[in-house]
């Protein structure tokens, strides 16, 4: 066989032209390669512009060396999307994140924070404490902790570690806010569970220990189901999560104070942390009007006042009773209670919602309502509630036989059950709406998802997916492993107690939520549309183990709130992604906290119950 010899001498280098002309080959081929990854992963992308696809396309196709190296570091120096470019920086900030200061305050917040919601929770109308105000409320104490606290060094079995490490940065901030975040909300499995022991209702006490095994796996599973979807829901820059911008947005705003460049924005140079506060004074003494001094600016109904008693006009107009044709509202927290924040929502997003409002429920209700069917005639026309025979609320007590079980002869003696036409429509379109989840991903996100299957971290170039390879990740495994021993925890919970739900029924609650997961999380990530399987999930158990209302509600919450939060928890892995820090941490951050606030709300309803008599019925 021939020898093959070297283009140059020993000892002899290449010249700097042919090194120069290979670089250029590399960054040309790499830029290539680049582009052609993004433009198969945002091919059916909604939020990127069209002339952005454009310039990637017109650069592959004329080859031009330089065009494409520009264009790629158009859109791989920074996100591609505007709205990802004005809340998130495409930087590390550095600084320390997981400080003994932040598990502190964490754990401080969470343990109030979720006690209290869960205690304001058994009233009507519940009061909600919501993480953002932690998140503002963290950031002076945090920062008076800097101030004060002694920056002594202790070392603890050769670990060393303090109270206070300087400054309150901002990855400590964020550390806080995740913890609040997956934690301070009550959990979903306490309404079950104060359904089961409330006296009004079941009046059924199975013990702390179902209650902890409940409550802990229905809330660890969904963060193990979130951790594992990571590739599909949390890497890609497709998949920008509109719903965190209001915290990327206000960590940077309060921890950065550097005024704005007035050539940038339009001449202004106030800076982000003075703007926030202005806003906020100007919205703390605005509240008290809507809610105090005129509460009638919450709901405007302005046409009604007109005939107050004529059925028609509040059928058609009335704000609380009817279809709202003219919604207006003076009160934030209206709009925010009912569509999260609208602001953060792409534009084809509201105009898709408004489209099926008024094709799918407006002109429907009218045409069931004023033809009669479905007994329209004799129910309010929007309404949660359901109803009897003789119009009145619907008594689900007599229809129940011995053990809570449902009693078919007890049902024909008393009466059916009759839903208002926008709660009859409600449940038929979500059924609709998750149907057509699972048609739309298979369709336009089919071959994504099994590109990213195989792409692991090495997915199209994005920036922010580049600085988070700086840190350890956080293994498949221990996500894995999570999952595996909290679906112990639930059979455990299944089969330990007298809970209605067969072995088989609690896979089958679990599968339905990992069906869903990934089509329904992927559009609320692009869009910021949330599905839920609150209807689909006691339909089907209604089915598969009839005549057992227990059991139908335990597999609601298996299904629906291992969905519900592993949306929340992949939101929040987005939300560690953006700002930087350690995928470890935030996993930790995950389940500790979760565990720890699970502890917290069995504690709180136990004695809530024991303690302030007819709590269940204030």
């Amino acid at each position: 066989m021939a020898e093959i010899k070297p283009t140059t001498s020993p000892g002899s280098s290449p010249t700097p032209e042919k090194e120069g002309a290979l670089a250029s080959a590399v960054d040309v081929s790499h830029a290539t390669s680049d582009l052609e990854k993004i433009k198969h992963a945002h091919q059916f992308d909604p939020n990127l512009p069209q002339h952005k696809l454009d310039f990637i396309n017109k650069a592959l196709h004329d080859g031009d060396a330089g065009e494409i190296i520009e264009v790629d570091a158009l859109l791989t120096e920074d996100s591609p999307y505007d709205e990802v470019r004005a809340a998130v920086r495409a930087t590390d900030s550095g600084g320390c994140a997981n400080t003994v200061r932040a598990w502190i305050l964490g754990f401080f917040f969470v343990t109030i924070g979720s006690g209290l919601n869960m205690f304001l929770s058994m009233r009507s109308p519940a009061i909600n404490f919501p993480s953002l105000v932690i998140q503002l409320l963290v950031y002076p104490i945090g920062c008076f902790w800097a101030k004060v606290v002694p920056t002594r060094v202790f070392n603890t079995f050769g670990v060393r570690w303090t109270f206070n490490t300087g400054p309150f940065t901002i990855k400590e901030h964020v550390v806080v806010t995740l913890i609040s975040n997956v934690s301070i909300g009550y959990a979903y499995s306490t309404d079950a569970l104060l359904a089961l022991q409330g006296k009004p209702f079941y009046d059924v006490n199975l013990g702390w220990g179902f209650q902890l095994l409940f409550t802990l796996s229905s809330q660890l599973i969904g963060i193990g189901l979130a951790g594992l979807s990571r590739r599909f829901l949390v890497w890609p820059a497709a998949m920008i999560w509109p719903n965190q911008f209001s915290s990327t947005s206000l960590f940077f705003a309060l921890h950065d104070k550097t005024k704005s460049d007035g050539s940038e924005s339009n001449g202004w140079t106030i800076s982000r942390y003075r703007y926030f506060f202005y806003v906020l004074v100007g919205m703390f003494c605005y509240y008290w009007i809507p809610a105090v001094l005129w509460q009638g600016l919450s709901v405007f109904a302005f046409i009604t006042w007109i005939k107050p008693n004529n059925v028609v006009l509040n059928q058609l107009f009335g704000g609380y009773t009817g279809l709202s044709l003219i919604p207006i509202t003076f009160d934030w927290t209206y709009v925010t209670a009912y569509l999260g924040d609208p602001l953060l929502a792409p534009v084809h997003t509201a105009i898709s919602e408004l489209t099926g409002l008024f094709v799918f429920v407006i002109f429907t209700t009218i045409g069931i309502t004023y033809s009669g069917a479905i007994y329209s005639q004799y129910l309010p026309i929007n309404t949660s509630q359901t109803y009897d025979n003789t119009q009145s609320r619907y008594n689900v007590s007599r229809i129940l036989g011995d053990n809570f079980t449902f009693d078919l002869k007890k049902y024909q003696q008393y009466s059916p059950l009759f839903l208002p036409p926008t709660f009859a429509l409600n449940y038929g379109l979500s059924f609709a709406a998750l149907t057509a989840a699972l048609v739309h991903c298979g369709l336009f996100h089919g071959k994504e998802i099994l590109y990213r299957l195989k792409a692991a971290r090495n997915q199209e170039p994005d920036i922010h997916m580049k600085l988070m390879r700086q840190y350890q990740d956080a293994p498949d495994w221990w996500y894995l492993v999570l999952f595996v021993i909290s679906m112990g925890l639930g059979l455990a919970t299944a089969l330990g107690y007298d809970s209605q739900l067969p072995w088989w029924a609690f896979f089958v609650a679990i599968i339905l939520a990992i069906v869903f997961m990934i089509p329904s999380t992927t559009i609320l990530a692009i869009s910021n549309l949330a599905l839920a399987l609150n209807v689909l999930s006691p339909f089907l158990a209604g089915f598969m183990i009839p005549g057992q209302p227990i059991g139908v509600m335990i597999f609601k919450v298996y299904s629906t709130i291992v969905l519900g939060q592993a949306q929340t928890y992949a939101g929040d892995l987005k939300l560690g992604h953006y700002m930087k820090v350690p995928p470890r941490i935030t996993f930790w951050c995950q389940v500790v906290a979760t565990a720890w606030a699970t502890f917290v709300q069995i504690a709180v309803m136990n004695w809530t119950l024991g303690n302030i008599d007819g709590v269940c019925d204030m």
